[in-house]
């Protein structure tokens, strides 16, 4: 079955979820909203209305804040800019791992989330000494039983 298109509205409400989480994610931490400002050119009003979902941004401006977010300073941004191919065969779909830890990110701190995965490590290093093993299944299965007459 094939999918079905994507609606004008569904559109506009992906992408101004998208940059929002974009524009929180690269504002974290004590100057956060002013660092983006100054390095993609935006007022602090302007970051404060994308991290809300008030703004969608420019164009200009939103490719800027994903090359800051990425940590690709500017002269390297231009490579990609110029040959976009490049950046077109490396797209790929989330993993349901990456879409989980997006999911988590919304829910815990990153010093929370963090906590979470230092104790779910040290449980498998208890377990190797123990010499046990605890598995998480997140789907049951019942067997039928076989009727012998």
């Amino acid at each position: 079955m094939a999918d079905k298109p994507l609606s004008e509205q569904e559109w506009d409400r992906l992408v101004r979820n998208f940059f929002k989480e974009i524009a929180r994610s690269a504002t974290r931490g004590r100057g956060g909203p002013q660092k983006l400002a100054d390095a993609i050119g935006l007022s602090k009003q302007a970051i404060s209305d994308l991290r809300g979902g008030r703004s969608v941004g420019r164009v200009v401006s939103n490719v800027r804040m994903l090359f800051f977010k990425a940590g690709i300073p500017d002269a390297d941004a231009k490579k990609f800019l110029q040959n976009p191919n490049i950046v077109i065969k490396g797209l790929d779909s989330p993993s349901p791992i990456d879409s989980l830890m997006e999911e988590l990110k919304n829910v815990y701190s990153e010093n929370e989330l963090l906590a979470w995965l230092r104790l779910l490590l040290s449980k498998k290093i208890v377990e190797r000494e123990v010499g046990i093993g605890l598995k998480a299944y997140t789907k049951k299965t019942h067997r039928k039983k076989s009727s012998k007459s």
